[in-house]
């Protein structure tokens, strides 16, 4: 009878520990597999995404001339190929476009990315075109049609694909969370694919109002906010040919601008946004240009004002151009016409928020009231000018 008890009293703690054993080792796994799982494409994907972009009134880009065609018309904007913070694999230099929306999103993501883990995203692929789209089916066969009802997402320029290849697991899973909560709350679609090792991202047209719904909760420490890309304005570079002037501002980061008109003295103004004024710039000489001077200074904590003073009338525009990351201005003889407030490469509306300790230039600091820096203005001549704040 005591040795039944004690068969009895064995078997017992056998099965406690065999249940130990499961809960401790046993679920974990299955739980990460459930993670894995939670982005898996099914017979839906494609339908869900197409629908979406028909919600949303999203043209399909039928080939190449039509994707310049909305890049210029301000509904593709361009995305730079290498940043602080993420960096495009073999994509070719006119397939380098996406939906203004979906570079807010990039710019985000790759920011929170890189701030976590100091690794920058890998993006495998943007905008594709109906012939694109057609060439990678050949030798893909996860690809989906160009046509149809079925078509890619790509082909609307919402879409993204970040490459897992060198993610650690960590790295995965935190992408995996982040999408997934996105998803869920309705602004993005997220698909994490196996063959081709990438998260495939369909960014939707509302996902500005989710940016703008953070920033109405962001706390007014500029301490407590999460790091941002800031671009510094490294260099000035002049051409003049005849009368007429080009003027290339050099940025190390992409930067979004407004430029607007003043009179007495006629002159033009340009504010590069989330942007700092390098250590050391000079401006070369103008020659003989409708040009008479021209000033630079750190307009505010995160702005750089350009000043251009224009002798008698002259004819002003300016562009942003990628690779490097650039804003030229061109002053020509005639009438004045800059456009109020034009904006070039907008950016959607998001957080404005100081750049990571350690990325300011040395004449700048952080401190309890946020970014401090000594106001510094550089005239054509190199001498040093008065503050622009009344420019």
């Amino acid at each position: 009878m005591t040795q039944l008890k004690t068969r009895v009293q064995d078997l017992h703690l056998h099965i406690r520990t065999s249940a130990l054993v499961a809960l401790v080792f046993i679920f974990p796994i299955c739980m990460w597999a459930v993670s894995r799982e939670v982005l898996v494409a099914d017979g839906s994907s494609q339908m869900v995404q197409n629908s979406r972009a028909d919600f949303d009134d999203l043209s399909r880009m039928s080939d190449v001339s039509m994707m310049r065609r909305f890049a210029r018309n301000g509904y593709l904007v361009s995305v730079p190929s290498n940043t602080r913070a993420y960096y495009l694999h073999s994509i070719p230099a006119a397939y380098r476009y996406c939906r203004p929306w979906t570079k807010l999103f990039l710019d985000r993501l790759s920011r929170q990315f890189y701030a976590r883990f100091k690794q920058r995203l890998r993006v495998t692929s943007l905008v594709r075109t109906e012939a694109s789209q057609t060439k990678l089916a050949r030798y893909n066969p996860n690809a989906a049609d160009a046509t149809g009802s079925l078509r890619s997402s790509h082909l609307t320029g919402a879409s993204l694909d970040i490459s897992k290849r060198w993610m650690s697991p960590e790295d995965q899973r935190w992408m995996r969370d982040v999408l997934y909560s996105l998803r869920e709350q309705g602004y993005v679609y997220a698909i994490e694919e196996f063959g081709q090792p990438t998260f495939h991202v369909m960014v939707y047209r509302n996902y500005p109002e989710y940016v703008k719904r953070l920033s109405a909760k962001a706390p007014s420490n500029l301490k407590d906010l999460p790091p941002a890309h800031i671009s510094r304005l490294i260099g000035v570079r002049v051409i003049t040919r005849l009368r007429w002037a080009r003027i290339i501002v050099n940025l190390d980061g992409a930067a979004s601008y407004t430029s607007g008109h003043l009179t007495n003295p006629e002159r033009v103004y340009f504010d590069l946004a989330n942007t700092v004024l390098a250590k050391r710039v000079t401006i070369p000489a103008l020659g003989d240009s409708p040009v008479a001077a021209m000033r630079i200074a750190q307009f505010s904590t995160t702005t750089v004002r350009i000043v251009v003073d224009v002798t008698g009338r002259g004819d002003c525009s300016s562009f942003m151009l990628p690779n490097p990351d650039r804003l030229v201005i061109d002053v020509r003889p005639g009438t004045l016409r800059p456009t109020e407030s034009a904006v070039t490469n907008p950016i959607l509306p998001t957080e404005i928020v100081p750049a990571r300790a350690g990325s300011l230039p040395p004449h700048l600091r952080y401190s309890q009231n946020g970014i401090q820096y000594s106001k510094k203005c550089i005239h054509v001549c190199g001498k040093p000018a008065k503050c622009l704040k009344t420019s």
